[in-house]
């Protein structure tokens, strides 16, 4: 019998102190498996560049191509992160002459072939590798890409033929996997990830196994294909592990070190210098998320603008602000959409934003790398409220520009790209999308808007107005005045 390793990481989303954890683990069992005389492979299901990292934005990238590369991965498949968050050129860049190959079956590029193939000690393998297909975000930065089960079902039947071994490299998420696993026919293993989803022990859907190791590098994947002499695959080992215990490896500490001081040098880059401090308060109106509301509507080109407090995280200090301040105080790789909304679903979402369980509402995945979903900061629009009034009712007067809402007229609206997701004020995602900017992250554009002072003064202007009664006014009302 034959045992080939399959050690798979997948949505390390750049946590590069855990990649150092990672090495310790496949060095480890590298030499164990090499002494043994049997074979193994590092693969990435993709996610492992996350520009929230500083490190990875200020080298774009380059210090986790240095560690894939020490690391000894053999193959890499493309997440979101990488295609939604990099640019073409960026990724030429990251791929190019690396020592892994990059493959992606589904995305129609050069860059990228659709599998690799082996052969080890009589065994045939086939790496596919898939990605998840957010059609309109990719086609909109240049990117054709396809429906990844057909070319998953084109690619097992034509390899499968040929006496290959099916390894799909799936960045589909969970619920994909397991439909991929029951719908087409030939598929040995699928190594998943996309929703984080870990999977302790191999999970067997029909005659397919599912793994998955979770998120951030705190677990790591590894397969074992026990095989006959003939290469027929008998059963599939192994799982998920944790790396906890894992002493970080010198190696990638080091590489990391070198790649932090790159990373400085490019983000030390002073962006605005400002002379009074802009602050940022989850539920309530303050300066700094009303630049970006503001900064929205101007790089858009549309009159109103609608933006999550949640989406600052720090407020910023007078003086120089360079692009690590700015990267500390929005990290997201989240970007600007215009969207047309309807009046009456702008006034419920404005009434929403009034109430504490959805300015303090934890938010997880689609980019955002906050808490909490906050506020929300307008521009172009005023607001007229009484906040001591019941929820719904709060809201009094809404104008836009100079004229009162009307419920059923359309607006455009400048927003952020996680609403279009169904994440945060829900009825964001049913407006209808008229453009995306992807190429261009949050803090881009508040970084153009920094350097204006007339719009870091236009943030001092109060868009939301109370209006409560006074004691008198109370008392004209309750005497028939």
């Amino acid at each position: 019998m034959k045992r080939i390793h399959l050690i798979h990481t997948n949505d390390v989303h750049s946590h590069l102190e855990a990649a150092a954890q990672i090495d310790t683990y496949v060095c480890r069992e590298r030499k164990k498996w090499e002494s043994n005389g049997e074979t193994g492979f590092l693969v990435d299901i993709g996610d492992h560049l996350d520009r929230a990292s500083w490190e990875t934005e200020g080298t774009d990238g380059l210090v986790n191509k240095a560690i894939l590369e020490m690391s000894e991965y053999d193959v890499v498949t493309l997440g979101n992160n990488e295609l939604l968050t990099f640019s073409h050129r960026d990724l030429s860049a990251i791929y190019t002459n690396s020592s892994f190959q990059v493959i992606c079956s589904n995305v129609e590029d050069a860059l990228f072939p659709p599998y690799q193939l082996y052969e080890t000690d009589g065994v045939k393998l086939a790496l596919i590798g898939v990605t998840v297909c957010f059609q309109d975000l990719y086609e909109s930065l240049g990117w054709k890409v396809n429906d990844p089960f057909g070319r998953i079902r084109t690619l097992t039947e034509q390899l499968r033929a040929k006496g290959y071994l099916i390894l799909v490299l799936s960045h589909l998420g969970y619920p994909s996997d397991v439909k991929m696993a029951e719908e087409i026919e030939g598929i040995d293993v699928i190594m998943g990830g996309h929703t984080h989803h870990l999977i302790e022990t191999p999970e067997r859907r029909g005659l397919t196994t599912l793994s998955a190791a979770g998120k951030f590098g705190a677990y790591i994947g590894h397969l074992q294909l026990i095989c006959n002499d003939n290469g027929k695959l008998l059963r599939v080992e192994g799982g998920a592990y944790s790396l906890e215990k894992e002493e970080p490896s010198y190696r990638i500490l080091s590489l990391l070190e070198q790649y932090q001081q790159k990373a400085v040098e490019h983000l030390t880059q002073p962006i605005a210098n400002i002379d009074e401090q802009l602050d940022v308060k989850l539920q309530e109106e303050t300066r700094l998320p009303n630049l970006l509301a503001d900064s929205l509507v101007k790089w858009t080109g549309v009159e109103y603008g609608m933006v999550n407090n949640g989406q600052i995280l720090f407020s910023l200090p007078s003086g120089v602000v360079t692009k690590q301040d700015l990267h500390k105080v929005c990290p997201h790789p989240i970007n600007p959409v215009v969207i047309a909304m309807k009046g009456k679903d702008i006034r419920h979402t404005l009434e929403q934003s009034l109430l504490e369980e959805y300015t303090m509402k934890e938010l997880h995945g689609f980019g955002f790398r906050g808490k909490w979903l906050g506020g929300l900061s307008i521009s172009g629009m005023t607001v007229q409220y009484n906040p001591t009034n019941p929820p719904y009712q709060k809201i009094q007067q809404i104008y836009m520009g100079e004229n009162q809402l009307l419920d059923d007229n359309i607006y455009h609206i400048a927003t952020v790209s996680m609403f279009v997701y169904g994440i945060g004020y829900i009825l964001m995602s049913k407006g209808e999308v008229l453009q995306y900017y992807v190429a261009d992250p949050l803090r881009y554009v508040l970084a153009n808007s920094l350097q204006s002072a007339d719009l870091r003064e236009g943030s001092k202007v109060k868009r939301w107005i109370t209006s409560i009664p006074t004691v008198e006014q109370n008392d004209n009302v309750q005497e028939g005045k």
